[in-house]
């Protein structure tokens, strides 16, 4: 099933859903997208860790952490002066993502970032401000997203992972469309 856009004509998008696997560069993304002020972003990530724990322990958590996440982008949604970005690897979130689709204008937004950069940025994270550091499952992971999970989603751009003021340029430019 494709996660598709309403199609009701042409409205200015309420914002964009940062998608890829760990690494790709989707925090950081957002979070130089919310410091230049092109779009509101709050990094939920260390909140959910801090929340719910890593590893074993926030799958256990897995419908507490998806109700949270969906109370949080509501929030955004609700709280915003202009256009937000969301982070999201497409999986668990699917159902959440689909119906935020339903329900407002927001873009989908692919960080192309090759293999190696995505183990290398997740094998030097902070250990306690994120879910997983583990490069084998990452490897793993990198590969199921590619094709299992990217070819089910439409979208809007691709955007070069490594290269950030270009990555910037795309999505500021989506969002004024």
């Amino acid at each position: 099933m494709r996660a598709d856009l309403p199609r009701e004509g042409p409205r200015r998008p309420d914002g964009v859903v940062l998608m890829g696997p760990p690494g790709s560069g989707k925090s950081f993304l957002g979070n130089q997208l919310a410091r230049r002020g092109i779009a509101s972003y709050a990094e939920l990530e260390p909140i959910l860790v801090e929340k719910f724990g890593r590893g074993a322990e926030f799958l256990a958590n897995k419908r507490a952490v998806v109700r949270f996440i969906r109370e949080s982008y509501a929030q955004q949604l609700r709280d915003a002066r202009g256009p937000v970005a969301f982070e999201s690897t497409g999986v668990s979130d699917r159902p959440l993502l689909e119906e935020l689709l339903r329900e407002h204008a927001l873009l989908l937004v692919k960080l192309e970032t090759p293999k190696a950069t995505c183990l290398e940025r997740v094998a030097s994270r902070p250990q306690d401000r994120n879910i997983g550091n583990d490069r084998e499952a990452t490897a793993r992971f990198y590969d199921f997203w590619y094709r299992d999970i990217e070819p089910t989603y439409d979208f809007a751009v691709s955007v070069d992972g490594t290269n950030v003021e270009a990555a910037l340029r795309d999505v500021a430019r989506l969002l004024s469309s």
